[in-house]
């Protein structure tokens, strides 16, 4: 993930300083160390995801940086998390998945309805 933020900000011009590229060779060295070795094994697909997932991730942090400002306080967090709600529920009707008696299979759903009113 750091690799891929000082990636994406050499594209909007801002370079690293010496001491954050060596932060982030120190990193890539122990992530090497770490996979090193025969019980480490992955699939093509996962190993897919985890690269979509953190690119999309570092390109998000970019973004919300550079040209994204977001809204001061909570409400800029809240509103990520509603656009990644509203992207997740696009992929799922995409797959056909469907929510039909999603609440009833819930037990304690009253419970946690109240719980989020009382809050």
């Amino acid at each position: 993930m750091p690799i891929l933020l000082v990636v994406i900000n050499l594209a909007f011009g801002v370079y690293p300083r010496r001491s954050e590229l060596i932060a982030v060779c120190v990193g890539l060295a122990g992530v090497v160390m770490l996979t090193q070795g025969a019980g480490i094994h992955g699939s093509p697909a996962g190993l897919l995801a985890i690269a979509l997932a953190t690119s999309g991730w570092a390109l998000g942090s970019v973004l919300s940086q550079r040209m994204f400002t977001l809204a001061p306080g909570a409400t800029g967090f809240a509103s990520e998390l509603l656009c990644g709600g509203v992207a997740l529920l696009a992929m799922s009707a995409m797959r056909g998945e469907s929510c039909t008696g999603l609440l009833s299979r819930v037990p304690g759903r009253h419970g946690c309805i109240s719980w989020c009113l009382v809050r």
